[in-house]
């Protein structure tokens, strides 16, 4: 069986987990030891964190803290407090491709004035759901957007947009759609 097809299944395993959750979605599967962890790169400010964010049942809030900063919108340096369900779902997807993989952050929370110059040149819709902390934009190198994107569509957590020519994945915890 190829790796491919393995990781499809362990994955569609993942996700049949997470939606078995009633609160926010921990899945059970986590790392065999349920722990979450995330190991992220900012494309454009370059920094890296590498960080187990969930573990024994709770929330380490100086790891969920350090999220929520690279997740920043790095052209006003302004940090939110994200939806924790992006996290999961980024652990999820993080799992799936490989734990030593960097998950590429190209944009996560946008000020207002951030997501109104980016809709003026049409590269953002009016009301994103990056305004409210929920969505994010990723390039995990090596791995085919296209794989992220079915990934993220099994799951059925919210918004997947597909950018293939610019070679990102939106994901966010909004209204299930794609695009």
């Amino acid at each position: 069986m190829t790796d491919a097809i393995m990781d499809r299944r362990r994955f569609l395993a993942m996700g049949a987990a997470l939606a078995a959750a009633t609160a926010l979605p921990i899945p059970a599967f986590a790392r065999g030891d349920g722990s979450m962890s995330l190991r992220l790169k900012h494309s454009h400010t370059g920094e890296k964190l590498s960080v187990s964010w969930f573990r024994n049942g709770r929330f380490d809030q100086t790891a969920v803290g350090m999220l929520h900063v690279i997740m920043r919108d790095w052209r006003e340096d302004r940090a939110v407090h994200m939806d924790l369900k992006l996290y999961v779902l980024l652990s999820m997807v993080q799992y799936v491709v490989g734990l030593d993989r960097t998950i590429m952050v190209n944009s996560a929370y946008r000020t207002p004035k951030t997501n109104q110059m980016l809709a003026e040149r049409g590269g953002a819709a009016v009301n994103s759901q990056h305004l409210y902390g929920r969505a994010v934009d990723i390039t995990i190198p090596g791995v085919d957007t296209a794989l992220v994107r079915d990934m993220a569509v099994a799951l059925r957590i919210g918004g997947v947009g597909h950018y293939p020519k610019s070679n990102f994945v939106h994901l966010d915890t909004g209204r299930v759609r794609t695009w």
